[in-house]
């Protein structure tokens, strides 16, 4: 499945993702592969510990699970989509990667990029979650309220089996 979670900048979109990888991987065991663009993996890891502690006296015990957990982080700032497709090959071959977050991936207008998505979903038979900032996708728009007719020019809309949008 290839899930697309678009939103306003500071709508939300990676505090939920942080909650679902954190629900799949910590608590259910599920690998997972959190391609960061945006915020490094140690950002990524203080997220996650922040999420699960109460205390300060828990940070280490909390670590300890997460570094457990199957959550396999890669970071690159400016990641190609033959790129990506080939480091989630290699981490479902290495790893048994099942669900794969691509934190903010550029698609362009009428690029085939968010076909290869879907394409590789179904090569390796995993879900894919791709974090959108609208805005990205809005150029030369001004006053009109975000819609799902912004993501038509890149085929997320098109491609995606489900779209949700954070407020």
């Amino acid at each position: 499945e290839m899930v697309t979670l678009l939103g306003d900048p500071g709508s939300g979109k990676t505090s939920l993702t942080i909650r679902i990888v954190d629900t799949l991987s910590v608590d259910k065991k599920i690998p997972s592969l959190y391609m960061c663009q945006r915020n490094s993996p140690g950002e990524i890891i203080r997220r996650l510990a922040n999420y699960r502690s109460t205390s300060e006296n828990e940070q280490e015990k909390i670590l300890n699970k997460l570094a457990d957990s199957p959550i396999y982080l890669y970071e690159s700032p400016s990641i190609h989509i033959d790129e990506l497709c080939d480091v989630c090959r290699q981490h479902v071959k290495d790893f048994g990667i099942k669900v794969v977050f691509v934190h903010y991936l550029y698609i362009n207008s009428g690029s085939d990029n968010a076909f290869k998505l879907r394409l590789l979903t179904r090569e390796l038979g995993i879900s894919i979650v791709v974090l959108v900032n609208i805005f990205e996708y809005r150029e030369g728009i001004e006053e009109v309220l975000p819609c799902m007719r912004d993501l038509y020019d890149n085929y997320l809309g098109e491609y995606s089996d489900t779209v949700y949008r954070t407020l």
